[in-house]
């Protein structure tokens, strides 16, 4: 039985339209079940933009079932994410997950299901990415895939014995906190994880995603990714619940050729380094996570620029 997949959509009409229709020119999408869960708005400038978005994603037609939750409160995408994932996963047990900023291959539904199958019974995987990053892969490196430390929310899959382990209230932070070794340990698939596990954990943001990779982190476990892209990423409009410039470093050309992926394969240093250094946080970042840590607004820096400088 081919996996469900879930879509999230908030206020962003035109993008929730171009992922829908991607995932239409999947020969498997008349064979899968969509289920979609719309948030509400925040606040009242936003209620016209979502109900375009309900009114679009009530039109769809082309799945073998559509399932459609509205949200009667704004959830936030955390939230709606965590509590989305966990009502179809006890019920189909695997999932492929994909966001409204998303445009995926024509065959991106055969590599999921492929990949589910195949990886099912490798507990060392955590889950499977249908985005990969624009990093260069080795002239002679021999696969279709590659294995990384850290999750991706750009398209994916994982299943409910994984999923289930994930502790979304990070009960042992303190203590990995206090452990130097664990962090720089963390820190190998991009010097930002620990920095955002910190925010997350501070009440700084709100992530799903950072949860999920720690949780892998802790299991010593892997994603899997396609050495080309399978997943597009659109999601730097206005409307966009995380942008910035740096997002622009994540632009991939899609990739509709097929790709086999094999059960024996093992990390390649090469990669792994590639992936992490494309991960790692620019000086700019490193001030923008600083400035989050210490929620430093606007008014907080003129008064420290004032200090320092006397201006």
């Amino acid at each position: 039985m081919y996996a469900p997949v879930i879509l999230f959509v908030y206020n962003r009409l035109n993008e929730t339209k171009c992922t829908v229709e991607s995932l239409l020119r999947n020969k498997l999408a008349k064979h899968t079940q969509l289920y979609i869960f719309s948030d509400a708005a925040k606040v009242a400038e936003e209620i016209v933009v979502v109900d375009e978005v309900r009114r679009f994603v009530s039109s769809i037609e082309g799945f073998e079932q559509v399932h459609i939750h509205y949200a009667i409160q704004n959830k936030g995408l955390a939230r709606s994410i965590i509590e989305g994932i966990n009502e179809v996963i006890l019920l189909h047990e695997k999932v492929i997950v994909i966001e409204d900023d998303l445009v995926v291959a024509t065959d991106f539904l055969d590599y999921m299901n492929q990949c589910l199958e195949m990886y099912s019974k490798s507990k060392n995987i955590w889950s499977i990415a249908g985005y990969s990053p624009p990093i260069e892969i080795p002239t002679f490196y021999p696969h279709d895939v590659f294995l990384f430390g850290r999750a991706s929310s750009h398209g994916w899959a994982t299943w409910l014995d994984r999923w289930c382990k994930v502790d979304w209230q990070v009960k042992d932070f303190e203590t990995f906190s206090s452990n130097r070794k664990d962090r720089i340990a963390f820190d190998m698939t991009g010097n930002d994880m620990y920095r955002l596990l910190e925010l997350q954990q501070m009440g700084r943001m709100n992530s799903w995603a950072i949860r999920f990779c720690y949780s892998q982190f802790r299991n010593n476990a892997f994603t899997v990714y396609p050495v080309k892209s399978k997943v597009q990423i659109k999601g730097y409009s206005a409307q966009a619940t995380h942008n910035g410039l740096a997002d622009r470093r994540h632009f991939v050309e899609l990739f509709e050729g097929e790709l086999y992926p094999e059960v024996d394969v093992s990390v390649d240093t090469v990669i792994w380094n590639r992936f992490r250094k494309h991960q790692d946080l620019r000086p700019i970042g490193k001030i923008g996570f600083f400035l989050c840590k210490y929620n430093l607004g606007y008014k907080q820096i003129k008064i420290i620029l004032k200090k320092l400088f006397g201006q």
